[in-house]
């Protein structure tokens, strides 16, 4: 019981810290100011368990982590949930295309939107440009003589993808 508190403990003050951080200032790179937070704030944890452990103060030893494997099972909790955050706080943070177009069709009402307001909404500025702009951003892509070229970091990423769609079966287009 006393994994699942701390991991929970350690997370709920991860996401405190994570919205304090993002009120005081938004950082450029978000998903590494992400994993920087939570696995940092895991990592303090454990040292600070580890410090009262050793303080042997007696009033606080049954609330202690007190073997190796409870502080690998905690920080593994810590790391399953911080990654599934990552990954879950990347869909907020840019809009996909198809929450774009529910949205524009819900902003319509009842009536609906008609289809050439809609592909009007549904344009290169909101669908494709944030996105080249988060490639340049991370380091990814590099414009060059107006051409979109990968950079070493951007081949490694879309390698990865290609060996896990071929380990997969799967190929591009959905």
């Amino acid at each position: 019981m006393k994994i699942l508190l701390w991991g929970l403990f350690l997370i709920c003050f991860a996401l405190f810290s994570h919205l304090l951080i993002w009120k005081i200032r938004l950082p450029v790179r978000q998903t590494r100011a992400l994993l920087a937070i939570f696995f940092g704030t895991f990592l303090s944890g454990l040292i600070i368990n580890y410090v009262l452990v050793h303080t042997n103060n007696t009033a606080l030893i049954p609330y202690l982590l007190s073997s190796l494997p409870e502080y690998l099972e905690v920080f593994l909790f810590g790391t399953a949930l911080t990654l599934s955050y990552v990954i879950t706080y990347s869909a907020l943070e840019a809009d996909s295309p198809t929450i774009v177009m529910i949205f524009a069709i819900y902003k319509s009402g009842s009536e609906g939107i008609e289809k050439s307001k809609f592909e009007q909404i549904m344009n290169d500025e909101i669908l494709i440009d944030s996105r080249i702009a988060d490639l340049v951003r991370d380091k990814m892509v590099h414009i060059q003589g107006g051409r979109y070229q990968l950079t070493p970091k951007g081949k490694r990423f879309a390698q990865l993808f290609t060996l896990i769609r071929k380990l997969m079966n799967t190929y591009m287009g959905g």
